[in-house]
């Protein structure tokens, strides 16, 4: 008889060091009112600790330099401090 094929397990385990890597991202999350009720199309950004796996969330309805400075400086403020990378 004939054995079934298997998948071999690929996965290859990352080891973080604490205080090393934020990892981040924008995500769509469709449209949403802004905060004079105008329809707009709104996104998440995301920021996780690599090694504690602690997350920062929050909304916005833009990706630019300027929203991407501010989410950021978000993050290091609840996060109490500045990751190396």
């Amino acid at each position: 008889s004939m054995r079934e094929p298997y998948a071999a397990d690929v996965a290859i385990p990352v080891v973080h060091v604490a205080g090393d890597v934020l990892q981040v991202d924008f995500g769509s999350v469709g449209w949403l009112n802004d905060e004079n009720g105008v329809r707009r199309k709104a996104y998440v950004f995301v920021a996780v600790l690599a090694y504690s796996r602690a997350m920062y969330a929050t909304v916005v309805f833009s990706q630019d330099v300027k929203t991407w400075q501010q989410v950021h400086v978000a993050t290091f403020e609840a996060f109490y401090g500045v990751p190396k990378t």
